[in-house]
């Protein structure tokens, strides 16, 4: 099955660390918020409409997978297009008990984002900032896997998505209407 790696960004970092790390063979495809429609997180999705590879791979743009996490997930081909797998450090995992972080890498069926927004009524606000925790808390099954990566050296600057002040309220609620949904 083709692979495109589905990769949004605000257009104020490099990406090539990123594209460099990835498959040679697998197509990139890169949402670039500052040169397209402004769609926040959600410009990973609407990528998707840009590619007609059967599997998806995502990350966002302050952290490179190491070359070991794509052997891994490689070896695992077999298993993709059955839901959605998620690199979710360990670490995270108490926090996130019915929904995931794709952010770290992910890779899944094409029409499995879809098929979670096409589950909701309408489009919340913020929707294109709490995309994930629609698609993630709406896909089933949710395999999580360790893999080893490194943030860039902007993951942890003040205007990163994961510093803002209402990210944690933002999500909450999120995650509150997607579950009156399941």
């Amino acid at each position: 099955m083709r692979v495109a790696a589905c990769l949004v960004t605000r257009g104020n970092v490099p990406m090539d660390d990123i594209i460099e790390s990835l498959p040679e063979e697998w197509e990139v495809v890169v949402w670039d918020n500052s040169k397209r429609d402004d769609l926040g997180v959600y410009g990973r999705y609407a990528a998707i409409e840009l590619t007609d590879a059967e599997l998806i791979f995502v990350q966002d743009d302050d952290c490179v997978l190491e070359p070991a996490a794509f052997d891994t997930l490689q070896d695992q081909s077999e298993f993709w297009p059955t839901g959605l797998h998620s690199n979710m450090p360990d670490r995270f995992r108490q926090h996130y008990p019915d929904s995931c972080l794709v952010g770290f890498g992910a890779i899944f069926h094409r029409a499995l984002p879809k098929r979670a927004f096409d589950r909701m009524p309408s489009m919340p606000l913020l929707f294109n900032l709490t995309c994930d925790v629609y698609f993630t808390s709406l896909t089933q099954p949710r395999f999580l896997l360790d893999l080893p990566y490194r943030d860039q050296p902007w993951a942890s600057d003040p205007d990163r998505m994961w510093k803002q002040p209402n990210h944690v309220g933002d999500r909450a609620k999120a995650l509150q209407f997607a579950r009156t949904l399941r």
